[in-house]
């Protein structure tokens, strides 16, 4: 009997006779074993590397989707490249100390794979040597290690700790991309070089400490590292915290403050809770806690806090209650927080920041506090079961995004606070049927209810200027519209494809109507353009196929006056027989002036 030691612990003791055992299932070359024989490649369960062999060849065991376990002996020197990758059932491997070389892609796509005992004899982790490891939890880096190759551990999205020993110089480019758990990360001492991407989306890294050789952080290294609230600097890389700055790899970018010179982080644990103090501002960050339902503290340090992405991508939280002492819920707060079913917002929340709850697919219904008075962008996006919802009477504006693709949504209530709506903000709230603006909004932004396929009518508040690009586009079922004289433009492909349109009155003091701005009304019966119109948009009215009447307020002169553009009253013929070729042809229009009937072909 003998007893494996591999630099992590000891394994338990491999019988000689049973680490022999399998030693006709394989091709050889020397002492290098080039594969697994193909009457067992199929074969499910662990195998046994034979005592003599030195090395393993590349793809020796790639595909083997029945591998559960590996025990390699002591001997063995180099692992080949995506020798065990794609090893899907693949839990456990028994490495012992001697390896030197660990190829390129050697254990990529081990899904299953939850720990790695890395020998202390390897001096270099090879690129995508671990990547796609799904499983993976955490992965101790030996001394002795001096370099971590391209993408070694990329989407190792299980991956939540990793210490990086003083012996290591460079972490290659993408070497931790995509390890969405990774919330602690030590760097040691040594690293002088962190490549390209190499923590790009590590989007549970909260804090970071920069060692003082560090030399050079490539491009897009923390990029998507939303959560980076604290970076410590120990280098002598200046470090710089500027909106929209990519210097330094962006690792300042989303930090709240950078601490020069000492290594202690100001992250605090109490209670299971993690919070961060910022020029007399706490934030709740984080959550340890098991519980699925939550009632939060009422206060930290006695005073009142704000909530920031603290429960990101929390799939197991149910249910949570916020305390009065809470003044914000901040940006990402319980984005993908898919399984919330409830939550209670207290009166002390003033602001509900960018993407708070997007992604909460399971809330049905939330009440606002009147105390609130912005919501940020995406700030509901895709809370897909939202029914209903109370906008607080003091909100002042509903930024992009806010309520996008909230699929369930059948109706909400503008409040007379709001002034502006911005982007996208009910894209896709396709089972809305009525809207109703009010008189105080005077701007409502690009595709603002596009492809609200519910929608029938809608009634646009009096101080309402400009109607944006794509603003009704695809509102298939939207019959009536009432426009105020307010409105002096309407944007590009405002009224796109609203295929059930059968009338619109353009208002006086109109003066634009943009491209395609009704392109494929196809049910479109009768349009009223006043006489301060001047231009007509490319395709304005392009498919509206049926006998079309134009009613125009001003004189035949005035009519040929407006600039219009290309095909603006014309539909696209599409041929099928290859003969033809696809052309326009007109629409017959009806323009009646106040003088009189134009003729189609003078229009």
């Amino acid at each position: 009997m003998e007893e494996k030691e591999n630099g992590q612990g000891k394994q338990a003791s491999i019988s000689s006779d049973l680490q022999n055992s399998q030693t006709d299932w394989f091709r050889y070359s020397g002492k290098k074993i080039v594969k697994l024989r193909k009457e067992y490649r199929n074969y499910v369960g662990a195998i046994y590397i034979p005592e003599n062999v030195i090395s393993i060849d590349k793809e020796a065991f790639s595909g083997c989707k029945g591998l559960t376990s590996i025990t390699i002996p002591d001997g063995v020197k180099s692992i080949g490249d995506s020798a065990f990758s794609d090893c899907e059932s693949l839990t456990k491997i028994i490495m012992p100390d001697g390896v030197i070389s660990i190829g390129f892609g050697a254990f990529s796509q081990c899904i299953h794979l939850t720990n790695i005992p890395i020998p202390n004899s390897v001096t270099r982790i090879g690129d995508y040597a671990f990547s796609g490891c799904k499983g993976l939890t955490s992965v101790a880096i030996p001394d002795g290690v001096t370099s971590i190759g391209k993408s070694a551990f990329e989407d190792c999205t299980g991956l939540s700790s990793i210490t990086i020993p003083n012996s290591v110089i460079s972490i290659g480019e993408a070497a931790f991309k995509m390890c969405s758990s990774l919330s602690n990360l030590k760097i040691g001492s040594g690293v002088t070089r962190i490549g390209e991407r190499a923590f790009q989306n590590c989007s549970s890294l909260k804090t970071i400490t920069i060692p003082k050789r560090m030399r050079s952080i490539g491009a897009e290294a923390f990029q998507g590292c939303a959560s980076l609230i604290e970076v410590i600097n120990l280098s002598w890389l200046r470090l710089q915290i500027t909106a929209g700055s990519h210097d330094n790899g962006w690792v300042a970018y989303y930090a709240k403050e950078v601490h020069i010179g000492y290594s202690q982080s100001q992250i605090v644990n109490r209670n299971g809770y993690q919070f961060y103090t910022c020029k007399g501002i706490h934030y709740l960050i984080g959550c340890v806690r098991p519980e699925t339902a939550l009632t939060l503290p009422s206060a930290y340090h006695g005073e009142p806090y704000q909530i920031y992405r603290a429960f990101c991508g929390c799939k197991g939280l149910t249910r949570i209650t916020i305390p009065d002492g809470v003044t914000s819920i901040g940006e990402a707060a319980f984005w993908g927080c898919e399984n919330l079913t409830s939550i209670t917002i207290p009166n002390s929340v003033t602001s509900i920041g960018n993407a708070a709850f997007e992604g909460c697919s399971s809330l049905t219904n939330i009440t606002m506090p009147e105390s609130v008075t912005s919501i940020g962008a995406g700030a509901f996006r895709f809370c897909t079961g939202l029914t209903s919802i109370t906008i607080s009477n003091n909100v002042a504006n509903i930024d992009d995004g806010a309520f996008q693709f909230c699929s369930c949504l059948t109706s909400i209530m503008i409040p007379t606070s709001v002034t502006s709506i911005g982007n996208y903000a009910f894209e896709g709230c396709r089972k809305l049927t009525s809207i109703t603006i009010p008189d105080s909004v005077t701007n409502t932004g690009d595709d603002v209810f596009r492809d609200c396929t519910g929608l029938t009518s809608i009634t646009i508040g009096n101080s309402v200027m400009n109607i944006g690009n794509s603003a009704f586009k695809g509102c298939s079922n939207l019959t009536n519209i009432t426009m105020p004289e307010s409105v002096i433009s309407i944007g590009d492909a405002a009224f796109f494809n609203c295929t059930s349109l059968l009338s619109i009155v353009i208002p006086d003091g109109e003066a634009s109507i943009g491209d395609d701005a009704f392109y494929g009304c196809d049910n479109l019966l009768s349009i009223t353009i006043p006489d301060s119109v001047t231009r007509i948009g490319r395709s304005a009215f392009s498919g509206c196929t049926k006998r079309t009447n134009i009613a125009f307020k001003g004189t035949k002169a005035q009519w040929c006056a407006i600039s219009k553009g290309r095909h603006w009253d014309e539909y696209l013929s599409r041929s099928y027989d290859d003969s033809r070729f696809d052309e326009y042809k007109k629409i017959h229009f009806t323009i009646t002036c106040a003088d009189g009937e134009i003729p189609q072909n003078e229009s």
